[in-house]
């Protein structure tokens, strides 16, 4: 969809319409159930998980194939209260389940995968990721997998544009590449880079994006990629200004008051009442269940799982 000068976003499509789908506008409806939705949109596509109960948080787990754990798709399903959380993070909890009912389907890609919904992404950090749910949950995983060390990508705002950001920002909480877990970061943006070949998507961009559960995962010792995406104009401008900040290669992405024109305008409608279902674009949607699914055949073999 072709975005015009000056227009703040581009014209929404018709939903419904898109994605065939009733449940995941129900997934976003205020007020509503999430952890009931979502289970709701995964049953429809012969998909069962798992809850489990931390605290206050309530997490999903699907297993997709037979094996050790090799590879884990995560999205968190909660959202900041009063927002419909379109894209931050409903369409990637909708991508996740449509790739998984693909990826249930084909011997290679469902070996070793799961699924993960997390609750408590949109937490108070309170100055920590630990507040998150994401960090207790990978703690707990850690004791179930045993020696397993899937590896874990997050994905978080994929619902417009075709431009992929990969976040760097985990890599600030571990020692540095060329260490364990460093290498195995390297690993997860090494198979990206490759299906991104592959589906014919351009290279992708590394930014230090401010937001997700990789920190929490990956400050316990399960080091996890965060994958977005942004519209190629977006993308451009964001690294027009980072390049005028002298800030690409820094650890903290500059914020909105100092990147001005080049913040990005579909960040703005994060955390609050305007990320609706209009914002969504079919075309990312289905990009990125491709993106799941290849992902799936990918990694393991990248990594000898």
């Amino acid at each position: 969809m072709k975005e015009r000068e000056g227009d703040p976003l581009p014209d929404p499509f018709p939903l419904n319409a898109a994605t065939g789908d009733e449940g995941f506008l129900a997934f976003m409806a205020l007020g509503c159930d999430r952890l009931v939705r979502l289970s709701g949109m995964l049953a429809r596509r012969g998909l069962e998980g798992r809850v489990l109960s931390l605290g206050t948080h309530r997490h999903l787990l699907v297993r997709l194939g037979s094996g050790l754990p090799s590879l884990l798709l995560v999205a968190h399903y909660d959202r900041v209260e009063g927002s419909p959380g379109a894209l931050d993070n409903s369409a990637a909890c909708y991508v996740l389940a449509e790739a998984g009912a693909r990826i249930r389907e084909d011997p290679e890609a469902r070996k070793g995968t799961f699924l993960l919904f997390t609750d408590g992404e949109e937490a108070p950090a309170l100055g920590s990721p630990l507040s998150q749910g994401s960090y207790a949950l990978a703690t707990g995983l850690k004791r179930v997998f045993g020696e397993a060390r899937p590896g874990i990508f997050v994905f978080d705002v994929v619902g417009r544009g075709t431009s992929l950001v990969m976040s760097t920002s985990a890599r600030t909480s571990i020692e540095g590449p060329g260490r364990p877990m460093g290498a195995m970061l390297d690993a997860l943006e090494s198979s990206v880079a490759e299906v991104s070949a592959r589906i014919g998507l351009r290279r992708p961009l590394r930014l230090p994006l401010p937001w997700s559960d990789d920190l929490g995962f990956t400050l316990a010792g399960m080091p996890s990629l965060v994958l977005s995406l942004l519209p190629a104009v977006e993308a451009d401008a964001l690294l027009r200004g980072l390049a005028r900040a002298s800030s690409a290669a820094a650890p903290r992405l500059p914020g909105k008051e100092e990147l001005g024109e080049a913040w990005p305008r579909t960040w703005e409608r994060l955390h609050g009442p305007l990320d609706g279902p209009e914002l969504l674009e079919k075309a990312s949607l289905d990009l990125m269940v491709e993106f799941c699914v290849d992902l799936c055949r990918v990694h393991p073999s990248r990594t000898g799982a």
